[in-house]
């Protein structure tokens, strides 16, 4: 549909960089070793939903309605459900469950269950929501805009209250559900391990589907260039990274 003609060609054009398919075949068996071993030697403990009527419930009931809203506004937008090929709109979703099931939970305790074991992928996917967006594609997708019309029409469109909302704010939301929202513990290995798993997910999704479909959100993240091995490894360094820092956060305040 020619959405996407901003993008150099050597990144959406061509087939896949012989390194990055055996990478992505390598990665997904680490990830794959992860998980069964975080499940084995640390599986989640047990869990205690949040007490309904209590402040931090009608934080969460008020935040749900909220980011409710916001999801209702990006289906509604003009890229529509393709939104949910973005990083920034699945971790947004994440937060938003989040806060619904911990609302949810005092009614449905079956449901802690999930809830606490989408609690540090919430954290860590708005972490580098907030950090990688601000900081390194943000910038670098503005530094393909070759015109003033194209610089002001993104300015326009990421700088708009919904995207500012899932782009700054949402570290927000995420950290105050993840730390006071519902009661405080430790992560194990099992918290680390399906916060990996999801990532490969939405990697999968990504350079399957969305990819041949022609949408390229992430132009680093092409597999058609060696250049995708250092940002690939990266991105998994970064959970790594996270990982320690949160379990020191809700350690704290648990």
């Amino acid at each position: 549909m020619g959405n996407f003609d901003w993008v150099p060609a050597k990144f959406r054009e061509g087939p896949w960089h012989p390194a990055c398919a055996a990478y992505l075949v390598v990665v997904t068996a680490w990830i794959w070793s992860e998980c069964a071993q975080g499940f084995a030697q640390e599986p989640f403990p047990s869990f205690e939903p949040v007490q309904a009527w209590t402040l931090s419930w009608y934080y969460n009931a008020a935040a749900f309605a909220w980011i409710s809203l916001m999801v209702y506004k990006i289906f509604c937008s003009g890229m529509g459900w393709t939104s949910w090929g973005m990083y920034t709109v699945w971790s947004w979703t994440f937060t938003w469950m989040r806060h619904g099931l911990s609302a949810a939970a005092p009614f449905k305790p079956e449901w802690t269950a999930f809830n606490e074991q989408i609690r540090f992928p919430m954290l860590v996917q708005a972490t580098l929501t907030f950090a990688v967006w601000n900081a390194v594609i943000g910038p670098s997708i503005y530094a393909q805009m070759t015109t003033p019309e194209m610089k002001a029409s993104f300015c326009r469109f990421f700088g708009n209250f919904l995207w500012r909302q899932m782009h700054v704010y949402n570290i927000v939301y995420a950290a105050v559900n993840g730390i006071w929202g519902s009661p405080g513990r430790s992560l194990t290995k099992s918290d680390f391990a399906v916060a990996l798993a999801i990532c490969l997910i939405y990697a999968y999704f990504y350079l399957v589907v969305m990819d041949r479909l022609g949408v390229h959100y992430y132009l680093v993240f092409s597999p058609r260039t060696p250049f995708a091995l250092i940002s690939w490894t990266l991105l998994f360094a970064c959970y790594y990274a996270c990982f320690p820092v949160w379990n020191v956060i809700l350690t704290k305040y648990s």
